[in-house]
């Protein structure tokens, strides 16, 4: 039993690094299939009601079926979030490599992702949550606490185990994801242009 949860362990590790990596393609794939080109209110309208649908089944992620359910439900938001803007950009990059661009975008999401949860790993049991700035630097977490104190809503949103902490910073990091993949299908149409892959 031990050496199965051992195996079970990195098993698991890796399928989460690798639906980062496999799932936004796929995903974008599956959708060009419905409608080519992929509209950028597809990724957009499914976007939200993932997100919607993720933070009404929260409450339930205390038992098995729940956590699975708000796994998978992290996974797709998390593809979802990348095609949106890459939805934006498709008709700029080369359709040929469109998987190892999706690919790219996928990992600077995990590193988002995993920064944003391991960030927060050393609070104190009954202490409140720390500002949004030491999961989500630069730009959007430096917004998000200004809001909170420009509403005097500080000691609402951080206190202990806030669902409205964990909402929020939740929508945070698929902002961030969609600005972060965004930047970079923006500096891959800069840098290689369509124009030189059709010459070719």
């Amino acid at each position: 039993m031990k050496i199965f949860e051992e195996i079970l362990f990195p098993v698991v590790i890796l399928v989460f690094l690798l639906s980062f990596i496999v799932l936004p393609p796929l995903l974008y794939t599956g959708m060009k299939k419905i409608r080519d080109p992929v509209p950028f209110w597809m990724p957009a309208l499914m976007t939200i009601v993932a997100f919607v649908a993720s933070t009404v089944l929260k409450p339930e992620s205390g038992t098995l079926i729940g956590g699975i359910l708000g796994f998978l439900l992290l996974l797709l938001l998390n593809g979802l979030v990348i095609i949106v803007p890459f939805s934006l950009f498709a008709k700029e990059i080369d359709l040929r490599s469109h998987g190892l661009v999706l690919g790219f975008a996928g990992f600077a999401a995990l590193v988002c992702e995993a920064y944003a949860i391991f960030a927060q790993y050393d609070m104190m049991i009954g202490h409140p949550w720390t500002h949004v700035i030491t999961r989500l630097p630069i730009l959007i977490g430096e917004v998000m606490d200004a809001v909170f104190k420009a509403f005097n809503a500080e000691t609402i949103v951080y206190a202990y185990e806030s669902k409205m902490y964990l909402t929020l910073v939740s929508a945070g990091i698929y902002l961030k994801i969609f600005l972060v993949s965004g930047v970079l299908f923006g500096a891959i149409c800069l840098i290689y242009p369509l124009e030189k892959h059709s010459g070719d």
